[in-house]
């Protein structure tokens, strides 16, 4: 962890301003040939976290606040648990989930790549709504060797809950790269007794080597309530940030959904293709509710912002060299605290989230939120035949002529 001189932070907090913190600056920049230099070190079976990832690539907020970013709630979700009707619930689940998706499309490479957690790293914010409802989110990095990354956020005015254990997964496959968090994704909206299975599709970079140099998605979004049977699968291997797919009941096509994430995404039933609904015009905004987090003054030396400033302030002043060495040094001491639990036999305790012992059918350990015990805790359908698992399989498998590389970049 960082340990930054009061006086010294007071000094630097402005960087937060939330009126200038969420840019991520330096977009539409080809970053193609200047990764080439960095890629064409790599080879298959090398240990990835000796390798840097350029700093022109990283995003200035840890993963675990990229993970608030990419579940933010917004009207869809809260309109979804007040809906009486189970199919309009869905379209605006779905909405919701595609909505938080157009935060991603882009030229080049600039700030794709957060921050990896440290091990017991957290994040603490909430949303105040137009609703008059608050939702707030708890996030700890309970595993760094996997990188797994435990979630809860909840809205109980709208009682809403959202409970998400993930490991983050990367793939280096030639001329592109591809991510995933793999694991348990539940929305909840437990008024209800509703549980949606989400499996998030994977983020896609792109024209690394050679080409434009890009970023999208690939393979499936898929959501799955067990209790209504309504299931959606929509996929996101076409050119042009386009997506297409169907809204089930049971196994029957109710809805066909399409479009694009930088324009227009419709659904229309099935029977009558005439008739189209937009759900969602990213040509004319996607409103988003800015979320709050505690000054960073009144932040424990854990929590994701206290821990990467000296990183993160280096950036948002243009030290890019600075920047490199301060995160270094961050990186170097938690091995060296990890080496140490190691020789002295200590297993760490995550302080937010308790382990359940149990496992998704992609293995991943399943985490519940210590302020939930109370709560019934949903385990996502795990049987491996079973295509709503949350396990995302499908992306397009081109290795262009290169050995599939497991990422783990520091």
């Amino acid at each position: 962890m960082s340990h930054v001189d009061p006086a010294q932070l007071a000094q630097e907090s402005y960087i937060y301003n939330p009126d200038t913190f969420y840019d991520k600056g330096g977009e539409g920049k080809d970053a193609g040939s200047i990764l080439f230099q960095f890629i064409k070190s790599l080879k298959p079976g090398m240990d990835m976290t000796q390798i840097m990832c350029p700093m022109f690539c990283i995003r200035p907020i840890s993963f675990l606040e990229f993970l608030v970013v990419y579940t933010q709630p917004n009207e869809n979700l809260l309109q979804a648990a007040k809906e009486a009707d189970p199919e309009k619930r869905m379209i605006n689940i779905m909405a919701w989930v595609i909505s938080t998706l157009t935060l991603t499309p882009q030229n080049g490479f600039a700030g794709i790549k957060p921050y990896n957690p440290i091990l017991g790293e957290e994040f603490h914010c909430q949303f105040a709504h137009d609703d008059g409802s608050t939702t707030i989110y708890n996030v700890e990095q309970v595993s760094h060797h996997p990188p797994i990354t435990a979630l809860n956020f909840r809205n109980d005015q709208n009682k809403i809950r959202y409970v998400s254990t993930g490991e983050f997964k990367a793939k280096f496959r030639g001329n592109y790269a591809d991510s995933a968090v793999e694991g348990n994704h539940i929305l909840e909206l437990t008024a209800l007794g509703e549980a949606y299975e989400v499996t998030w599709p994977n983020l896609v970079a792109k024209g690394i080597l050679w080409g434009s140099a890009h970023v999208e998605h690939g393979g499936n979004l898929v959501v799955y309530c067990e209790k209504t049977g309504y299931k959606a699968q929509v996929n996101f291997d076409h050119s042009n940030h386009k997506l297409e797919g169907h809204i089930y009941k049971e196994k029957t096509k109710i809805l066909k959904i399409e479009g694009e994430l930088t324009g227009k995404v419709t659904y229309q039933p099935e029977k009558d293709k005439k008739n189209k609904t937009v759900i969602l015009d990213a040509t004319t905004g996607v409103k988003r509710e800015r979320y709050i987090v505690p000054d960073i003054l009144q932040q424990s030396e854990n929590e994701s912002r206290r821990v990467w400033h000296p990183v993160t302030f280096a950036i948002k002043t243009g030290d890019l060299d600075r920047a490199s060495r301060n995160k270094t040094e961050i990186e170097e001491n938690q091995r060296r605290i990890a080496k140490s639990r190691k020789e002295s036999g200590v297993v760490y305790t995550p302080k937010l989230f308790v382990d359940t012992h149990q496992k998704t059918s992609t293995h991943v350990p399943v985490y519940s939120f210590n302020g939930d015990a109370d709560k019934p805790f949903y385990m996502a359908y795990t049987d491996p035949l079973h295509q709503f698992n949350n396990s995302n399989t499908s992306v397009q498998n081109l290795t262009d002529g290169v050995n599939n590389i497991e990422l783990d970049l520091d």
